[in-house]
Parts: C-alpha cells; structure tokens; sequence
C-alpha cells in the first residue's frame, strides 16, 4: 500500500505491506541514481512480503540525480530512514541498501533505540570507481553488533574484492561471478536473471539465518 511518509515537515512515498506476526520489518533502500522502483528493489520486496513486513521508499533526492548527493545531503537521508524505521515499530528491522543507500544504512546500525538487527549491503561503495587505493571512511561497520552481510559483484568498480577483504575480513561477504555494482554483466549494462536471482536467494537465506 503506497503511503506518504512525514519527515520534519515534507514527506516521502513509501509501499509498504504489512505482514502480521513477521519476525523482522524489512526496510529496502534504493541506490544514488535510481527510484524504489529499480526492478532488482522491486523484485526483492514482492519476494519477501509474503513473509515479512516489507516497506521500500524513495529518498526525497529520487529523480534529481547524483549531483545532489554529497555529505551535507546525508543526514537528511538518514531522517528519512528513521523515519521508515519508526513507521515500522522501532523493533527488529533488516535493514537492505543498493549502493549510496548501504553507506547510511552502515552509519545507523550503532545508533541506540532503532532496532536495527540486520543490515545486508547489495554493492558496496568502498573507494573510488576503479580506484581501490582511495578508500572511503568505513571504519564504523566494526562498531556495530548488528548482523552485516555484503552482497558484491567481483567485477564491481566500487569494491575491490581484495581491498574488502583486507578491511574487513571477519564480515560475511558473498560474491556474485561475472557481475559489476548492479550485478550487471561487466561493460554491458545488461542485468542478468541469473544474477539477480541468486542475490534473491542469498536475501532470504540471510535473513532467514540460513546463511
């Protein structure tokens, strides 16, 4: 059910499917140039509500593209993900970002009184594109008690297999082959089925604890 979420004044759209006696509220969060409605987003949150309570949302910056999105914007980013999370009941909530979104997510989990149980990270933006010596600030993801997993492509511009396990080898890291930040083909732009059903799978294993 799409509903307009209130946020110190102005307000974001949301759908949201409630799921009576759902173990976990699961927030889904879209990348830096995409909406709520990027088809692997889209497909994840029709997978898992027939499990879960599920909410998927756009950022006020959805549609006004990248250049929008330095510092000075996250924090108002991270209200809106707040919230979600109130929407939702403060309480046992999963936490799923693509890209620019996974970033936040990671700066919220510490952060008391949100609930925050698990946050699974579809592509992470670690360092700079094709630039893996210019390592972005992650020094937060070790404060957190919260369950982390990784989602990554190998042949993701933004993340350095061998730099992620470098700086983090104790967090769950799952690979998909032959795959960029989207888990596209690499230099194609074409996403894959294949790919993107196996990310669906390792979603729900994830949270299930099946993995």
């Amino acid at each position: 059910m799409l509903e307009n979420l209130d946020v110190d004044g102005y307000t974001i759209k949301a759908d949201i499917s409630v799921r009576p006696g759902s173990d976990y509220s699961i927030i889904l969060m879209h990348g830096a140039q995409n909406d709520m409605d990027f088809q692997l987003i889209k497909d994840i949150f029709d997978m898992l509500m027939h499990k879960f309570t599920v909410l998927r949302f756009n950022f006020s910056f959805a549609g006004k593209g990248p250049a929008l999105l330095d510092t000075s914007n996250d924090e108002k980013s991270r209200r809106e993900i707040r919230a979600c999370i109130r929407r939702l009941g403060l309480r046992n909530i999963v936490l799923i970002g693509k890209s620019y979104s996974s970033a936040l997510a990671l700066s919220l989990v510490s952060e008391k009184g949100l609930g925050i149980k698990k946050v699974i990270v579809l592509g992470l933006v670690m360092h700079e594109k094709n630039m893996p010596q210019k390592i972005y600030p992650i020094s937060y993801i070790g404060k957190s008690t919260s369950q982390i997993s990784f989602i990554i492509g190998d042949s993701d511009p933004y993340c350095n297999i061998e730099q992620f396990m470098k700086f983090l080898p104790n967090c769950p890291l799952y690979i998909i082959k032959n795959a960029g930040h989207s888990y596209e083909i690499p230099g194609s732009g074409e996403y894959p089925k294949k790919n993107w059903e196996v990310v669906k799978k390792l979603v729900a294993e994830i949270i299930e604890g099946r993995k």
